[in-house]
């Protein structure tokens, strides 16, 4: 996708010139005489074109792709708050009347925290922020994590600088296509950066065993540990036996966890029917109902809805939870949006980059090796 072709025709063997695959397709906007243009090229195998739209800044595909209705928009912004806010509308009314997910990638000229811009005043772009942070919201789109540069515009003189460009996806399409994050590239010429999205695949190995929060709650969980532990019987060394019997416990944990709290909506979902079941009989004054069990069940159904809350809370890292928001969005996409920061892509060493499950392994090892080497020097011998 290009932005700023600052043409107002476009031919076969122009775009061809761009990229040297033959077998591709393009849809363009042209230039208002030298300002703007856009361009979006793309391999005619990778999917199929459903549609094309085009409007005022942006232009886009709609393609399936992996049994998968995609929307590609290729932006680029006026410079004008009124013209950023039409933009981000028409595509918001594009969203409301149709279907699948989204893929809007290019020059915003706008930042969604005060941090994305320095040398220069943030102060006056406050109501941009908000307006252009209400329409990436309102996308249910995602900001992807940043590698290589902080900023993608930088001025003539080099004094001020912003992230003008970015990617936003929605979490259909992350999810499926793997993606981990975008990477702002070196830039030459042009006043801006090139970004491209990093996609990976790599299996890093098991995933680390942390304990929960809620599991503390619970009333069994101290017994269930106990019996556990004594249950098992390793023989060795005592700091073999220590290592195996975690494994272990890891394991039955584990299983525990998912006959236990696996099922917790569940049985919140059975707790609250038997509650209506018994209200339902009070309101057609049916005598000798059992009012002890009617306490107990409301007294169960608060404390099961306490404990899924605290396992939210603990997965999104939220400092705030109110009762019942651990069903809305937010906090899904709270956990979502923790595991995407927290996921390792790649590691910076001084100018390179370290890429790869078997270099990043080697890298972190090397390093923790070296610092934490220690010279080997005559000692006295016991003997």
């Amino acid at each position: 996708m290009i932005q700023e072709t600052k043409r107002t025709n476009f031919e076969d063997h122009f775009i061809h010139t761009l990229w040297g695959h033959q077998d591709i397709l393009w849809v363009a906007k042209e230039a208002d005489g030298l300002s703007g243009g856009l361009l979006t090229i793309w391999n005619a195998n990778l999917f199929k074109l459903l549609h094309s739209f085009i409007g005022d800044g942006f232009v886009g595909l709609c393609v399936e792709w992996e049994g998968m209705m995609l929307n590609i928009v290729n932006v680029y912004s006026p410079c004008s708050l009124a013209g950023k806010r039409k933009l981000w509308e028409d595509l918001l009314d594009i969203k409301r009347s149709s279907r699948g997910e989204w893929c809007i990638g290019g020059d915003f000229n706008a930042i969604l925290h005060s941090s994305e811009r320095r040398g220069c005043s943030v102060d006056r772009r406050l109501g941009e922020i908000t307006s252009f942070t209400e329409f990436v919201e309102d996308m249910e789109l995602i900001d992807m994590p940043v590698l290589g540069k902080k900023f993608s515009w930088f001025s003539p003189d080099g004094k001020s600088m912003s992230r003008l460009d970015r990617f936003l996806l929605s979490e259909g399409f992350v999810e499926k296509s793997g993606i981990t994050g975008q990477w702002i590239g070196d830039r030459d010429i042009s006043d801006h950066c090139p970004i491209w999205l990093l996609s990976s695949a790599c299996d890093w190995g098991p995933k680390p065993f942390r304990v929960v929060n809620a599991w503390l709650e619970h009333p069994d969980f101290k017994t269930f540990v106990e019996s556990s532990w004594k249950s098992y019987n390793i023989q060795g060394k005592k700091a073999f036996v220590l290592k195996e019997k975690l494994k272990l416990l890891r394991e039955s944990l584990k299983k525990w966890n998912k006959e236990v709290f696996g099922i917790l909506d569940l049985n919140i979902d059975k707790t609250v029917a038997d509650i209506n079941v018994f209200e339902g009989l009070m309101e057609n004054d049916v005598g000798d109902l059992d009012y002890i069990k009617r306490d107990a069940l409301n007294k169960d159904f608060w404390k099961q809805i306490h404990l899924k809350e605290s396992m939210i809370k603990q997965k999104s890292r939220t400092k705030w939870v109110r009762e019942g928001d651990s069903n809305s969005r937010y906090f899904h996409q709270s956990i979502k949006s923790r595991r995407r920061r927290n996921q390792l892509v790649a590691l910076k060493d001084g100018e390179n980059l370290v890429q790869g499950v078997v270099e990043v392994k080697t890298f972190v090892k090397n390093f923790f090796a070296h610092n934490f080497a220690e010279d080997w020097s005559n000692r006295p011998n016991l003997d």
